[in-house]
């Protein structure tokens, strides 16, 4: 995905780099008109990737995401864990005291939260990827545009 926003960063500066050397039908209009594509483009490339970095990258914890909504779950769910075992000394101890109960409580959070997290993470990869087609189709338009106005001109 963010490869693909690149390459449309490089499209757009092509764009905009033949809409000024070129003449054109329309002149400064027709610039302008493209330089608005050009940012357009921009604006929905910078969004795709926001979404992208968003799918890769959880810039809050999953309890704030998704509510309080499950109990703690000391293992299997590393934000429960750090958050209540500072210590590897700790984490061992209370692992090997643990009964059967308590952990399947605790492998059925982390499996909740894992649950979430990727639905999470493909709503943004999707967002992202319906903000690179836009900026894609738009791109398109333009640069059948220039070449229109070129041979108009």
């Amino acid at each position: 995905m963010l490869s693909a926003n690149a390459l449309l960063v490089a499209g757009a500066g092509l764009l905009i780099s033949q809409a000024l050397s070129a003449q054109l039908f329309g002149g400064r209009i027709s610039v302008a008109v493209i330089g608005l594509t050009w940012v357009i483009t921009l604006v929905f490339i910078a969004l795709s990737v926001q979404s992208a970095i968003g799918a890769l990258f959880g810039r809050q914890s999953w309890r704030r995401l998704f509510g309080e909504g499950p109990p703690p779950g000391l293992f299997y769910q590393h934000t429960d864990t750090l958050k209540e075992l500072s210590s590897f000394e700790d984490f061992a101890g209370t692992f090997r005291a643990l009964d059967a109960n308590t952990e399947l409580q605790s492998a059925t959070v982390g499996l909740w939260a894992g649950v979430h997290a990727h639905a999470f993470r493909y709503a943004s990869l999707r967002r992202a990827a319906k903000r690179l087609n836009i900026a894609f189709i738009i791109l398109l338009l333009a640069f059948a545009g220039i070449l229109a106005l070129k041979v108009l001109a």
